[in-house]
């Protein structure tokens, strides 16, 4: 997850070892601080593997370490791009990453990705929608926990609203994407 985010920025622009670690702690779901001990193993890693080259930015006000995505690191984020998201706890901050770096793959293989997005996103409104039926089952017949069930089922409607969210936003994109493919 990492290595797509770091190779999906640096496909924009050259960014520092702090830049890079300020995209990927506000790209995380939830948003959690990322470490230096976390990013630079990870660069150093990609600079063996020559997917990226690091060098000195002296030029500049923020002079120190920069990196540099190399033609092999671009080979590698189509790779990383295409490869299936799988259902972990990390799957939306993967999805967020791959988002990011949409514009570093084919028109169709962006539709891919969002339509696998929401393959899963869809799935989740399934579940979320039968714990709500079962919690609102459950609320007519347990009057001692009513407390308790209303608060569940609050808590499974706030994700039921974000899900919708989602699922909205990906449909007009898609619907965007596939507009200006017909065009």
């Amino acid at each position: 997850m990492y290595e797509l985010l770091i190779l999906g920025s640096l496909v924009q622009r050259d960014m520092s070892g702090y830049k890079l670690r300020c995209i990927l702690q506000n790209s995380m779901i939830p948003r959690r601080p990322i470490s230096n001990s976390v990013i630079y193993p990870v660069l150093k890693k990609m600079a063996e593997l020559n997917y990226i080259e690091l060098y000195d930015e002296e030029e500049s006000e923020h002079a120190g370490k920069m990196a540099h995505i190399t033609s092999g690191g671009v080979n590698y984020l189509q790779e990383l791009m295409l490869q299936p998201v799988e259902m972990t706890a990390k799957r939306e901050s993967i999805y967020r990453c791959k988002l990011r770096a949409l514009a570093a793959v084919s028109l169709s293989e962006q539709i891919d990705i969002l339509q696998a997005y929401y393959h899963d996103v869809d799935n989740d409104m399934k579940a979320y929608r039968e714990v709500e039926d079962h919690l609102t089952g459950l609320l007519s017949i347990e009057d001692t926990k009513k407390d308790f069930l209303k608060w569940s089922i609050k808590n499974i409607e706030l994700a039921i609203k974000l899900t919708e969210t989602t699922l909205d936003w990906l449909r007009s994109e898609i619907n965007e994407i596939e507009e200006s493919i017909g065009e």
